[in-house]
């Protein structure tokens, strides 16, 4: 058996500064996990299957990072000291929250101007550009999975694309050389599957009037854990204006940081979220081939339903800022130790040179 059409995926992070490679394991995990499902539902060989999806990372982490450190080091010159904890709280603000701050859409009268957005912007439109070069992929269907700030940065992108005027008026480099690309992929046109992992697309479209206008896709799925406080439903939203949007709440996380605000790292680590994931680009491969679709993966809702009033009734979550005082301090006490270590061993060889020079004239 043999698929027709493949399919393509891109994967988007949130905040901080990850490697670049920081997508290798959920990549592994995804295509494993795609490729046994075709095994196993279409009896496909598993190298074969294997070959039906292409998976890249979009890594847009570098664009404000020697920023964030230059700022860094500034506020450091102007009397901001790291080695106290409000020092390490603001260093923990400009390295995490400093992006979506950073990350805002500028237009210059200066037309050299270069502006962040459409830097990051760029990012996505190279790695999808990646992917349309891959073997009948130009016009393949387009699935995306957003993490955090990611959700936003696609969100963003694609409103783009949709909007001509926007988009022109915006970034008029990535308009005319749309332009000039007829591939589906590439103009954005065959969106079909956006997956969004503790996306704050609620807080940032507070800028416009009605939350604004979500972007057109045929299938929308929003993770949010309850307690996670990036993380919002978005639904309530859009749900009235022409696009379904399936929001999924779910507990991610690991023992330490499940049932507290700290789970907004562990979507892509939760075996639901995988699941749905892989399930939901199974039936995009599926119709794009013309074959019948799978049967829809649904999780044991009454255990979902257990674990969560469990966690409600009997978790008391850890609060984030007593965990974040408390590495602060083990990190303060870690660095006073080596201060001292490295003074007293340069007052020993001191010493040294010292008593040597003595017994030695």
């Amino acid at each position: 058996m043999c698929g027709n059409k493949k399919i393509a995926l891109a994967i988007i992070h949130g905040v901080g500064s990850p490697k670049e490679n920081y997508a290798a394991k959920v990549k592994k995990i995804l295509l494993n996990n795609f490729a046994k499902e075709l095994h196993r539902r279409f009896g496909m060989p598993m190298d074969e299957a294997k070959n039906q999806l292409a998976i890249e990372a979009v890594y847009w982490g570098n664009v404000f990072e020697n920023l964030k450190k230059d700022l860094a080091k500034k506020v450091e010159k102007g009397g901001v000291y790291k080695e106290t904890i409000t020092g390490h709280l603001r260093e923990f603000m400009i390295h995490n929250m400093g992006d979506a701050i950073a990350y805002q859409p500028v237009i210059s009268s200066d037309p050299n101007a270069k502006s962040k957005y459409n830097e990051v912007h760029g990012k996505l439109y190279e790695t999808i550009k990646k992917l349309a070069d891959m073997p009948q992929l130009e016009h393949a269907p387009l699935c995306v999975v957003a993490d955090s700030l990611g959700s936003v940065i696609t969100s963003n992108y694609f409103w783009d694309l949709q909007n001509p005027g926007t988009l022109e008026k915006i970034n008029p480099d990535l308009f005319h050389e749309l332009q000039q690309d007829q591939r589906s992929l590439v103009k954005g046109d065959t969106l079909t599957l956006f997956y969004t992992l503790g996306s704050p697309i609620a807080l940032w479209n507070l800028r416009y009037d009605n939350f604004g206008a979500p972007i057109k896709v045929d299938s929308w799925v929003n993770f949010y854990d309850p307690f996670d406080i990036i993380a919002y439903p978005l639904e309530p939203l859009y749900g009235d204006k022409g696009i379904r949007i399936e929001d999924i709440n779910i507990n991610v996380g690991n023992l330490l940081s499940q049932g507290t605000p700290l789970s907004h790292t562990g979507y892509l680590d939760n075996d639901r979220v995988i699941r749905t994931i892989v399930n939901g680009l199974v039936i995009i491969w599926a119709k794009a081939n013309h074959l019948e679709i799978p049967v829809n993966y649904r999780p044991d809702k009454e255990a979902e339903v257990k674990v969560r009033r469990f966690l409600l009734n009997y978790a008391a979550p850890v609060p984030i800022y007593l965990i974040l005082i408390i590495a602060l301090i083990v990190k303060i006490i870690m660095n006073t130790l080596i201060h001292v270590t490295v003074v007293c061993i340069a007052k020993l060889v001191k010493w040294g040179k010292s008593l040597l020079h003595q017994v030695v004239p």
